[in-house]
C-alpha cells in the first residue's frame, strides 16, 4: 500500500493507502522539552541555594501541565473526532503502553535489587 494523490476538482487530495496514522508536525514535543529543562534548572538552582523566589518554578510547572493537557487533548481529538486512530493504531498504542510499563518495572526492580544486594553483601566500614 502506498500514498497516492487524487485530483478532486481544483484540489489535490492525498489518499491514504495504509491503516496507519501519519502524525503531522506538532509544537508540543519541543515546548515540553523546553519546559522540562526549565523545571530542572529551577530545581538545581533551588538545591544550590541560589537566592531566587520559587515563583519561576511554580510557573514552569504550571506551563508544563498546560502543555501536557493541550497535547493530550490534541491526541483525543485525533482519535475521536478525526477518526485517525484505527483498530490497529489502538492495539499498537496499548502494546506500547504495556511495554513502557514493563520496562519501568524492570528498570526500578534492577535499581532496588542492586541497592539491596550492595547493602547485604558489602562489609560495612567504621
Amino acid at each position: 500500500m502506498s500514498l497516492g494523490y487524487k485530483i478532486s476538482g481544483d484540489r489535490i487530495v492525498l489518499e491514504k493507502g495504509h491503516p496507519f496514522h501519519i502524525v503531522l508536525n506538532s509544537p508540543w514535543p519541543l515546548i515540553t522539552g523546553v519546559g522540562i529543562v526549565s523545571i530542572m534548572i529551577e530545581i538545581v538552582s533551588f538545591f544550590q541555594e541560589i537566592i531566587r523566589t520559587n515563583i519561576y518554578l511554580y510557573c514552569n510547572i504550571l506551563i508544563f501541565l498546560i502543555v501536557v493537557l493541550r497535547w493530550s487533548s490534541d491526541i483525543s481529538v485525533e482519535a475521536s473526532y478525526e477518526g485517525n486512530h484505527t483498530k490497529i493504531i489502538q492495539k499498537l498504542l496499548t502494546a506500547g503502553f504495556f511495554l513502557f510499563i514493563g520496562s519501568e518495572i524492570m528498570f526500578f526492580g534492577a535499581m532496588f535489587g542492586s541497592y539491596i544486594y550492595i547493602q547485604w553483601h558489602i562489609p560495612q566500614f567504621g
